[in-house]
């Protein structure tokens, strides 16, 4: 059945998703994962729920004050389950290039499959070039270029972890709206690609949905720190904050016993850190449900996700 861990697994992706990493670095050619043979994650499972989030984009041309723009985007989460103890997550979210600023088009989705043996885990995140805010002003060009996407197919078993690793290639102008068209593509097999294996080390979880899921668990205090594998990668995830509301506003509706928590992603082989945070329910239908997620990848850039309905 589903379950209040596997609701609030889902909705930590979207850091995921935006922090993204590139996949071609420090990886052999491929020699060992049988790409005919990988199922998707939780292709087999069934719906059990989802939410829809709106997403509002704010930049900060100077350090004094930020400007808001609304509905630039969205993002969606599904809920899967299946027999013996099986849950999946799926989340896609981008922005709208007809509303976001300068014609934005960046989006990724991220689908999670775990059961008591096997973790297999499939992540496709476009390419951006966007490091300033110039460069998101002056946008994309006239969209006419293809489009390029990271993409990760992982498979964590109790010892090992095991990551093909790609850059996909796809017809300009497809958006968040044609994730199923760009899923036939990564998975059709063609594009060439490399392969990542390692130990998995004890202690180490087999994916940063479920990580963050432990992480929100009631009796965990700030400053845990658990490592996890990504792309056949070894990234350290810590919650940095942790604030119980009892009511939290948003527009005109109230949340009752909601928890704010913060957490940061460290690369433990360089310095690399990302930040998000999570504001979520603790009760009835919207136990372990992000009400809010808020990232901010650059000091002027800032990505809020709201629920919707």
């Amino acid at each position: 059945m589903f379950t209040k861990t596997s609701s609030s697994l889902a909705g930590a992706a979207v850091a995921l998703v935006l922090v993204g990493q590139d996949p071609a670095a420090k990886a052999p050619t491929v020699t060992g994962f049988d790409r005919s043979t990988w199922t998707p994650p939780g292709e087999a499972l069934t719906l059990v729920q989802e939410h829809r989030y709106r997403m509002i984009g704010r930049v900060r041309p100077l350090l004094a004050f930020w400007i808001d723009r609304d509905n630039v985007g969205a993002g969606e989460i599904r809920w899967k389950s299946g027999e013996d103890a099986a849950v999946a997550y799926e989340l896609v979210i981008g922005s709208d290039p007809a509303r976001a600023p300068g014609g934005l088009n960046r989006w990724g989705y991220i689908a999670e499959e775990i059961r008591s043996d096997e973790t297999r885990v499939l992540g496709v995140i476009s390419k951006s070039d966007e490091d300033s805010l110039g460069a998101v002003r002056s946008g994309p060009g006239d969209g006419s270029r293809s489009q390029q996407f990271e993409t990760i197919r992982a498979t964590v078993t109790s010892t090992r972890a095991q990551a093909m690793l790609s850059i996909v290639r796809t017809p300009p102008g497809l958006t968040y709206h044609d994730v199923r068209v760009l899923l036939d593509r990564v998975l059709d097999d063609s594009d060439p690609a490399k392969f990542r294996e390692l130990a998995r080390p004890p202690g180490t979880r087999p994916g940063f949905l479920s990580s963050v899921a432990e992480l929100m668990g009631a009796q965990v205090r700030p400053g845990t720190r658990i490592p996890y594998i990504y792309g056949g990668h070894i990234y350290d995830l810590r919650l940095t904050s942790k604030v119980p509301l009892a009511t939290f506003r948003l527009g005109d509706r109230a949340y009752e016993r909601v928890i704010q928590s913060g957490f940061e992603i460290r690369d433990p082989a360089g310095s690399d850190r990302w930040r998000f945070e999570l504001t979520y329910g603790t009760e009835g239908r919207l136990s372990g449900v992000p009400i809010v997620i808020l990232y901010r990848p650059r000091w002027w850039l800032e990505v809020e996700l709201r629920l919707e309905g």
